[in-house]
């Protein structure tokens, strides 16, 4: 019926989305589930949502390859302790969309949501509503969403003042809600837009691609529930990073102060068990922070002149924050058809000035970005927790790791006092073989002398 038809569409466009999502980690990219048949594209995606190695054939050039490695994923997702009915390496290889379908919200469910069973509908819908459910009570994953005002309000919860107050939006204008509330959580909070703006408000929703974008937030941290404003400021700093960083590699993240904040600033960044992390603290304008942590990981398309700024500070974070004049910045993405949006925003009220923190995380665990009390102004910080973990995908362990960096370490004194003994036995050798050979040269002219004189 078209009624199906469109359902199914809608979760066939959101699951491709999504392996794309993960995928662009390798630099691959799916046009539809046919690129699967090789099982190569399927094994780098097992590879980057598990973090393990699959060992298959990079390079199948025929068939029997082929079906082994559709065969090889088929066994790895069993492996990790999923049950899968009805389904054999030779679906995948023949493109059993049906099947294939079911594959990858296995992958979802073990994944992104981390369920087994089928709990995963209720416990999504348990925490929406702890989130939400004073103001819209959430009991599915089709009509509740079709206004787009469910998740406007599930945006602002998450991070207050990103969309209008949901309450207030009209029901009327759906599409307009939808995208509204898609581009906010791409923007602001870096939610995948997995599902577009006509699919969400289409009476044919299909609700495991609802449910697939709607638990990305899940993941997100919730200081905002916890934020309390003090001495008439209004709104958080708003912490721009990514939510996991990698132990070993450099990190940059941003402090920026909303334009109701004036006054000194002082932040201290802390690692596992609450141990300070010595950083780099430097005062930073709005057009200094990268494209990839602003709004809609956008490219810079308009140009703004920075205002003057202290001198970068090494030992502290203290900073003080002037009001800033309001500013448009207007910026460019591309949406999943690759069609150009274009957009603007008025940076006095989200993006002023701030802090730029350079660290290299040494431990395994959470950070967090604490904000000290100066005079009788405290600025609540949002966005504020992160993790530090091992990249799954590296070549190389991270040498950030604390254990393995001492390590190293030994192992590299090791090395050098090997090279260093070596050396010094090649030069007694050579001391010893140069000894040898003026030995024997004396020897042959001595025998030499005697022959002559013979």
């Amino acid at each position: 019926s078209p009624t199906s038809a469109s359902r199914h569409a809608t979760q066939r466009n959101t699951f491709i989305r999504w392996s794309n999502k993960h995928l662009k980690r390798r630099g691959l990219k799916i046009a539809s589930l046919e690129d699967f048949q090789d099982g190569v594209v399927l094994c780098n995606l097992l590879e980057v949502v598990s973090g393990k190695s699959v060992q298959y054939n990079k390079t199948p050039k025929v068939t029997p390859h082929k079906l082994e490695n559709c065969a090889v994923a088929i066994r790895f997702v069993e492996g990790e302790g999923v049950k899968l009915v009805n389904i054999s390496g030779n679906d995948i290889y023949n493109c059993n969309e049906k099947l294939v379908l079911g594959l990858i919200w296995t992958l979802i469910l073990r994944w992104q949501m981390r369920y087994h069973d089928g709990s995963a509908e209720q416990e999504l819908l348990k925490w929406l509503n702890s989130k939400i459910g004073h103001q819209f009570p959430i009991k599915n994953f089709t009509s509740d969403w079709n206004d787009g005002r469910a998740l406007c309000a599930l945006n602002n919860a998450l991070y207050p003042g990103i969309c209008p107050d949901a309450t207030k939006m009209d029901p009327a204008s759906a599409l307009h809600n939808a995208t509204l509330g898609i581009n906010a959580a791409l923007d602001k909070l870096g939610i995948a837009d997995l599902i577009l703006p006509d699919e969400m408000t289409s009476t044919d929703l299909d609700k495991l691609a609802m449910m697939t974008y709607i638990s990305q937030f899940t993941a997100l941290p919730t200081m905002a529930a916890q934020v309390s404003y003090m001495n008439e400021v209004k709104d958080p700093a708003i912490v721009e990073g990514p939510a996991k960083v990698y132990a070993g590699i450099e990190q940059s993240i941003f402090v920026t102060f909303p334009s109701s904040f004036q006054g000194d600033f002082d932040v201290q960044l802390k690692g596992p068990a609450g141990r300070k992390v010595e950083c780099q603290f430097k005062p930073i304008d709005s057009a200094d922070i990268p494209p990839h942590l602003l709004p809609a990981r956008h490219e810079r398309t308009a140009s703004m002149a920075p205002e003057p700024l202290a001198s970068p500070t090494r030992a502290s974070s203290m900073s003080r924050i002037e009001n800033t004049p309001t500013r448009t910045h207007s910026f460019s993405r591309v949406d999943e058809n690759g069609n150009p949006r274009r957009s603007s925003m008025d940076l006095s009220q989200v993006f002023t000035r701030g802090i730029e923190i350079n660290f290299t995380p040494v431990e395994l665990g959470i950070f967090e970005l604490h904000s000290a009390k100066t005079g009788e102004t405290e600025l609540p910080l949002q966005n504020a927790r992160f993790e530090s973990i091992l990249d799954p995908n590296s070549d190389e362990w991270p040498c950030g790791h604390r254990k393995l960096v001492e390590g190293l370490e030994q192992k590299i004194a090791d090395l050098e006092k090997q090279l260093a003994d070596l050396k010094a036995q090649t030069d007694k050798d050579k001391a010893a073989a140069d000894e040898t050979q003026k030995d024997l040269e004396d020897q042959i002219k001595k025998i030499a002398r005697r022959t002559c004189q013979g």
